[in-house]
């Protein structure tokens, strides 16, 4: 194993976003958070619109942050919907990268939502 490699990378969202990357024709590197990756790449293709400011920052910022502590807010369950990793992983199983990656933003932006003050509530469709 490389000494690079995270154990958060074994969480089964993560590796479908390692596929995920690889179907989008993007090398996923061991050294950070595939979902990061992900979202990332959605959004530097110009294929994922985000259009609020703060997502914008926060991701900046996750992408700086210990692996294990950015898995752990983003998989911790959500009191008030009951909605928790393992749900945005049974959702996604067939989904393109860009889908996989804005449905990925989306439950972020409920995380901030749950566990931010000040933080905007997330946009219902």
């Amino acid at each position: 194993m490389p000494e690079e490699y995270l154990p958060e990378n074994s969480h089964e969202l993560n590796q479908m976003c390692k596929q995920a990357l690889r179907r989008a024709k993007q090398v996923p590197e061991e050294t950070g958070l595939y979902w990061l990756q992900l979202v990332d790449w959605a959004r530097e293709s110009g294929e994922l619109k985000i259009n609020n400011p703060d997502m914008v920052v926060f991701l900046d910022l996750l992408l700086r942050q210990k692996p294990k502590v950015v898995m752990d807010f983003l998989t911790k369950e959500n009191p008030e919907d009951g909605e928790d990793d393992e749900v945005l992983v049974a959702e996604q199983k067939d989904w393109n990268p860009v889908d996989l990656a804005s449905k990925i933003l989306d439950h972020l932006d409920s995380r901030m939502s749950a566990e931010v003050e000040d933080y905007p509530a997330p946009l219902q469709d």
